[in-house]
């Protein structure tokens, strides 16, 4: 049977208010310290619920924040949410998720998550005017800077930072290597930030050095001689995956990675660090946009006025450097094996050894 404030009281011997106030982590009441940590405890052993439901019916906070979301790159996904779930927990918060592809997802998940009574919803896909109308807080909060964004991820900034390394390290032909290269609109804000990076360092444009492996039909050949051709000195790739498999073409081929010619991927994925050649990869701040994400959240919970205006905060990124980019592998000597972690964001101790040019 579900647990009641009302079983808590009995076994603790107070009153239904006095329960209340002590599971309010945000409560004010005069219950002792003793007293509150008491029913809490009491409450953790007959594994306590609250009935968002019922709060609801109350018009009390349920305490739950919605979520919507789409697969994007699912590693980085999951670990945006477990970010989330962590930070709004210590909070007193509790995430519901819901995920969708298709056009009408998002329309369908702000109705849902309203109709659950949630006391706020994060949008990491689809569109705002979903919510048009509906009296709930809201962050727009997604992985791609898409208009009217609350908090994202500055995907150009990480692309300079990779140009302006690799230029350190004496590079100057540099390519842009993806799937669907000018389509997607991360690649977009990537290819944005080599253009205007490669500007500044006085480099050739990329113009003739877009590449997209779905253009070659997975015949590995094709994209090694169109490098050949292309002379690059370096390719900046879309992501870690693309990285890792043009990485294996050119070893194949008989190019020496870095030597020949440098990578460097993007996400940040712990993969980058048992590659063949470790990888050297920007680092997305997926805990930073989380921070920011859960703090506007209760900020707007809090204040309760709306419409809100668009918050418009691009965090960004960081260089990772490895051997794949010319760097020494300062950083793999400090690698914790016995640990197993999605990303390098949540290694401990990573990114603050300087690198040595060659």
């Amino acid at each position: 049977m579900t647990v009641t404030m009302k079983d808590i009281a009995k076994l603790a011997g107070v009153s239904q208010q006095a329960v209340s106030a002590a599971l309010n982590r945000n409560g004010t009441s005069k219950v002792s310290t003793a007293l509150r940590c008491r029913i809490q405890d009491i409450a953790a052993e007959l594994n306590y619920a609250p009935n968002s439901a019922a709060r609801r019916l109350k018009g009390c906070a349920t305490k739950t924040i919605g979520i919507h979301g789409v697969p994007y790159v699912s590693v980085l996904m999951q670990s945006f949410f477990l970010d989330l779930s962590l930070l709004f927990y210590q909070h007193g918060y509790n995430l519901l998720s819901c995920y969708g592809i298709d056009e009408q997802a998002s329309r369908r998940a702000a109705n849902e998550l309203v109709a659950k009574g949630v006391d706020g919803i994060i949008f990491t896909a689809g569109s705002i005017e979903d919510l048009d109308g509906k009296n709930v807080p809201f962050v727009f909060s997604p992985p791609v800077p898409t208009p009217g964004f609350d908090v994202t991820v500055d995907l150009a900034q990480g692309c300079r930072l990779a140009v302006e390394h690799l230029h350190r390290h004496g590079r100057r032909r540099i390519g842009f290597a993806g799937i669907g290269t000018a389509n997607a609109s991360a690649n977009r804000e990537k290819i944005r930030g080599m253009r205007e990076a490669l500007a500044e360092c006085g480099l050739p444009a990329i113009e003739t050095a877009l590449f997209s492996f779905g253009d070659y039909d997975n015949e590995p050949d094709a994209i090694v001689r169109h490098l050949r051709e292309l002379s690059l000195e370096a390719v900046c790739c879309a992501n870690d995956y693309i990285a890792a498999k043009l990485t294996g073409v050119l070893l194949r081929a008989g190019f020496r990675v870095p030597d020949d010619i440098a990578i460097v991927g993007y996400d940040g994925l712990t993969m980058c660090d048992f590659c063949s050649v470790p990888l050297a990869t920007v680092i997305q701040p997926i805990r930073r946009q989380a921070e920011l994400t859960v703090d506007l959240m209760l900020q707007r919970i809090n204040e309760k006025n709306r419409p809100f205006q668009p918050a418009r905060i691009a965090v960004p990124p960081r260089f990772y450097p490895s051997i794949s980019c010319g760097c020494s592998g300062c950083q793999l000597d400090r690698l914790p094996l016995y640990e197993t972690h999605a990303t390098l964001e949540q290694q401990q101790n990573i990114g603050n050894t300087p690198c040595k040019f060659s």
